[in-house]
């Protein structure tokens, strides 16, 4: 997150941030007053002084606190009663937990793509379209332990915002059926700009693609025909250092901004046109994408970026990481 950006955006529209970042005073409506759950303004107006105030609301079931809502149907429910249940119930939820875990599990992992206007999500909200689109699929997928299950999914290292890519993956752990069955279902319910590419089965054992990963490809493409492209690149990779301002982890609470050599990272650089191709290895601290592109000191701002590839680096060189398993044949013969 630069604020910087943020703040030179504000400024070039003449707007000010403390309106956008400010508190809305209790005056003014809301952007979501329209959508009404029948509470009365006066109401909330109260709720919220209480909360500044550290006064706690009391339970409204022995006595109506006037919030809007008709007191006949908030009290015409009759209260719920929770029921303990018998003991051969709870014997025989044990035992279908127990042979749901003794039972015969796959982890798959898949390739895919993301680009259009998804380029523009977030890890996280990609994250969450995998999770609904597993979910709506029927698939047996398994699910973590504890209140709030969630499919056992791990990811490649996240995409930047506003990157598109070629080479996405993620490992999903599933009851045994057909990679053909979940190609077929996913593919149905995925988003547009979101495409699988390849899907098959690895060991349970592998260990994870964010930890094993540890080069990335990416594409640069400018809109206008740039005639120092080419030699600029070149500049940067013949530089012995490249110094970058990176801020401390604790930085909101009291942190420190530094300057790091992130040159040991960038693998190569070259351009063809107005085409950048960028290989960046996980060597010391790694630079990113948009930290190259202010290095080059170039006019054009707004370039495409694509990561066209994520490798895995061995003795036997790069390993497409859905190849992992003919890798793991190969080192074992």
């Amino acid at each position: 997150f630069r604020y910087r950006l943020y703040q030179n955006a504000l400024e070039a529209e003449g707007l000010l941030s403390q309106v956008f970042l400010g508190g809305i005073p209790p005056e003014l409506p809301l952007p979501w007053g329209h959508l009404s759950k029948g509470l009365n303004p006066e109401f909330l107006q109260k709720e919220l002084q209480n909360s500044l105030n550290a006064h706690p609301t009391p339970d409204c079931r022995e006595k109506c606190l006037g919030c809007g809502l008709p007191p006949k149907d908030c009290f015409a429910a009759p209260p719920v009663k929770l029921h303990k249940p018998s003991a051969a119930k709870v014997k025989l939820q044990e035992n279908t937990m127990t042979s749901t875990d003794a039972a015969s599990k796959m982890t798959v992992r898949i390739k895919y793509s993301v680009t259009g206007l998804l380029r523009f999500l977030s890890h996280l909200e990609t994250v969450r379209i995998w999770e609904r689109t597993f979910r709506q699929s029927g698939l047996p997928v398994r699910f973590t332990e504890g209140y709030r299950a969630r499919p056992r999914l791990s990811f490649s290292p996240p995409r930047a915002v506003g990157v598109a890519s070629e080479a996405e993956y993620l490992d999903i752990r599933l009851s045994p059926t057909t990679l053909e069955l979940i190609q077929e279902k996913l593919s149905a319910i995925l988003p547009e700009h979101m495409e699988i590419f390849e899907i098959t089965e690895v060991d349970h054992a592998v260990e994870s693609l964010d930890k094993t990963i540890n080069c990335w490809e990416y594409r640069v493409t400018y809109s206008n025909d740039i005639p120092e492209l080419s030699e600029q690149c070149q500049k940067l990779l013949s530089r012995e250092q490249i110094q970058v301002l990176r801020i401390s982890k604790n930085k909101r609470r009291g942190g420190r901004e530094k300057w790091v050599d992130v040159r040991q990272s960038l693998a190569n650089i070259s351009a063809v046109g107005n085409v950048v191709y960028i290989e960046i290895t996980k060597s010391g601290s790694v630079i990113t994408v948009p930290e190259i592109l202010e290095a080059l000191e170039l006019e054009n701002p707004h370039p495409d970026i694509v990561r066209t590839a994520q490798w895995i680096t061995c003795k036997n060189g790069k390993i497409d990481p859905i190849k992992l398993s003919a890798l793991v044949t190969t080192d074992s013969q």
